[in-house]
């Protein structure tokens, strides 16, 4: 027998659990005397095999690690990488929200895509010489949220002013692009406003950036419109704030804003191209802005504000004569705000005989012939112009009531079937424009004696400035209804009916 004892390993299925329990310290200690370093290399490379062995019988995952194993499942990853992919798309769409085009607007339309094509297609389009600026908007294919002004009034600081919802004639246009500021170093934040009459739209903050070694600059990029029914002033504010460390987390010192300028642009009711200019701020010079700025009017607007011919021709007029009715005829041109009278051998030549004012007319029809208790037979080529009633003065206006069958309408006859057709649509056109473009409650027609200024702004302001006869004619107008009162006429302090630009002679209705 060996005169060294022999060692169990605890580790092994065979040896008895109770030696390791049981085992003294005598034992032990006899057992470590009779221990060489070549048995003790021994134990421990036996001990680490019969580990390794024991190990392998361990389900374990690939990657040999010892510890608490999680088994994923198909569904599992499914709902990781849709979660991660939610996470990307958010943080996307929030960059991009971000970075939308910024449109202020104070019209009735809340979103771009509500604006008319036309005009939509005019403000993306900038001219030839800002073409490296490229609009954002025609790289936004989605529909923006049009920003509102605030409106300030005098009594009511807080009050919404009353949106119009006949359509403007012109829409003004402005795009602030850049503010440069010279000989500053320290970085500040910009801010810009525009106000139009009392509605006011205010642009968010930019954070300024180092240009050069004594400029900075802000890159803005907001646009402002406004639609204008009369010519206005846009007013450009520019402000700066300074922007200090945080001395506590969370804490930052308050700093109030400077206007450090602003810059004034006379807005006419008539189309303007849109041109490039970078501005010195009055007061501050070495604070420059880059803008683009014009003025929209439509197609429709423009012949309403150029007062354009639409048709002309000859045309038989039923008037009311010194004792009986009668057909006059006259040589006619029918412009968008009046229908002229000429005389038939003169024409154009010589000044219209009568103007007939197309304020308040509404529609152009064929008389019924089936009526018997019609009062004027205009035969098939006839056609019946209808006006309401405020396009006579109060005093005809009662006085034609009394008459039987009184519709406020004026007879014309054309002289052929075909100039009957063609009058018929340039009447039609005529009418579609001027109820696009006035805001008229036809509901309060027959009360007359409610105050015209309130419920006809809309449509006594369709002159432009296009052209001086225009502007003295829109003028007139608003003097007109200024001092329309039946007493003055019943005294003889108003001129004649034919003198006021908003009455139709009474001669001509029926």
């Amino acid at each position: 027998m060996s005169a060294y004892p022999t060692l169990t390993n605890p580790l092994l299925t065979s040896s008895p659990p109770n030696n390791r329990r049981h085992g003294g310290v005598g034992t032990n200690s006899a057992m470590l005397k009779g221990l060489s370093s070549a048995s003790f290399r021994n134990f421990f490379s036996r001990s680490f095999h019969q580990l390794s062995q024991a190990g392998s019988q361990i389900r374990l995952p690939a990657t040999k690690r010892i510890g608490p194993s999680i088994s994923f499942n198909e569904h599992h990853y499914k709902d990781q990488h849709h979660i991660k992919k939610s996470s990307s798309n958010y943080q996307r769409s929030s960059s991009s929200t971000s970075s939308d085009p910024i449109i202020h607007y104070n019209g009735p339309c809340d979103t771009l895509d509500q604006l008319p094509d036309e005009k939509l297609e005019w403000i993306k389009h900038e001219p030839a010489t800002a073409e490296a600026l490229r609009h954002p908007l025609l790289d936004c294919p989605k529909s923006i949220v049009l920003r509102k002004p605030v409106t300030r009034s005098q009594t009511f600081p807080l009050v919404h002013e009353h949106v119009n919802i006949a359509t403007p004639k012109a829409t003004f246009y402005l795009r602030v692009i850049q503010f440069v500021h010279h000989n500053l170093t320290k970085p500040c934040n910009f801010r810009c406003s525009v106000q139009v009459g009392q509605s006011i739209c205010t642009g968010q903050v930019t954070a300024s950036e180092k240009c050069g070694k004594h400029n900075i600059q802000a890159n803005v990029d907001e646009t402002f419109l406004f639609d204008i029914d009369q010519p206005a002033t846009a007013v450009l504010k520019v402000f700066t704030q300074p922007r200090t460390a945080r001395i506590i987390r969370g804490f930052s010192r308050h700093q109030e804003e400077t206007c450090i300028g602003k810059e004034e642009f006379v807005v006419p009711v008539q189309s303007c191209e849109k041109q490039l200019r970078r501005i010195s701020l009055p007061g501050t010079p070495e604070c420059q802005a880059l803008v683009i700025y014009g003025t929209y009017v439509s197609s429709s607007a423009q012949v309403l504000l150029d007062n354009k011919c639409i048709y002309s021709g000859f045309i038989t007029v039923y008037i009311r004569g010194q004792f009986t009715p009668k057909w006059e005829r006259f040589w006619a041109a029918l412009h968008g705000t009046a229908l002229f009278l000429y005389d038939f051998e003169y024409r154009a030549n010589r000044p219209p005989l009568y103007t007939i004012p197309l304020y308040f007319f509404v529609q152009v029809l064929h008389p019924s012939m089936d009526d018997d208790e019609r009062q004027v037979d205009v035969g098939p080529l006839g056609l019946a112009l209808q006006f309401i009633e405020r396009a006579l003065s109060k005093r005809d206006l009662r006085r034609l009531e009394e008459t039987p069958h009184f519709e406020c309408r004026m007879y014309v006859l054309p002289d052929t079937m075909e100039e009957s057709r063609d009058w018929e649509a340039a009447f039609a056109y005529v009418a579609s424009l001027l109820d696009q473009y006035r805001n008229m409650d036809h509901d309060d027609d027959d009360d007359y004696d409610d105050d015209a200024s309130t419920t006809y702004t809309g449509s006594l302001s369709l002159g432009g400035a296009s052209s001086s006869y225009m502007t003295s004619y829109s003028q007139d107008i608003y003097n007109a209804y200024e001092h329309y009162d039946e007493d003055d006429y019943s005294d003889g302090t108003v001129e004649d009916e034919d003198e006021n630009p908003i009455v139709v002679p009474s001669k001509f209705m029926w």
